[in-house]
């Protein structure tokens, strides 16, 4: 009898051992499932901010809100004045001095309407101060600037006249233009 009670005994025993190890593996096994969810949200979280489309980018819809000046200037044929060569036929070919590039903003294409803006002097200001001389026109400067109306596309022109004096050539006269 004894045997029995000893072999039930350790049954028992085994019993509650297999059932601590039971319990602290389903420990382990609940902090790793919490680990790896922590890690997979971390994960999602890294593409989102390196794949995803960032809040100071554009809409695709919005870049075609304010493209009049490239839709005309896309319309204009390009004059091909031998300025850009390709490169394969200057590696190959002897070095030909080429033209340089202009510099600057390329003209405003000639087909758009323009308004005209004259800065002239005041009467009283066409005469010389050294010799009251009345002033002669020599020049003058033309600035274009491209005005975008919604649907309306012209050049204005700002023209001031520039005045020198014949007679002493003390310096040249023009009209200041606004701010």
């Amino acid at each position: 009898m004894k045997t029995l009670q000893e072999l039930l005994l350790e049954a028992q025993s085994l019993l509650q051992e297999k059932e601590k190890l039971i319990s602290t593996q389903a420990l382990l096994i609940a902090e790793k499932e919490a680990q790896i969810s922590t890690l997979l949200e971390q994960l999602k979280l890294a593409r989102h901010q390196r794949f995803a489309s960032s809040s100071e980018k554009q809409s695709a819809q919005q870049g075609e809100l304010f493209d009049e000046a490239e839709k005309i200037i896309a319309e204009e044929p390009i004059e091909d004045d031998g300025l850009i060569e390709d490169e394969s036929e200057t590696e190959t070919e002897t070095k030909k001095p080429t033209k340089k590039k202009k510099r600057g903003r390329a003209p405003l294409p000639a087909h758009l309407p323009r308004v005209e803006i004259v800065y002239d002097l005041a009467e009283s200001d066409k005469v010389c101060p050294h010799d009251v001389q009345p002033l002669h026109l020599i020049g003058e400067d033309v600035s274009e600037q491209l005005e975008i109306i919604p649907a309306k596309v012209r050049v204005i022109r700002h023209i001031r006249f520039k005045y020198n004096c014949r007679c002493c050539e003390q310096g040249i006269h023009q009209a200041e233009m606004p701010k």
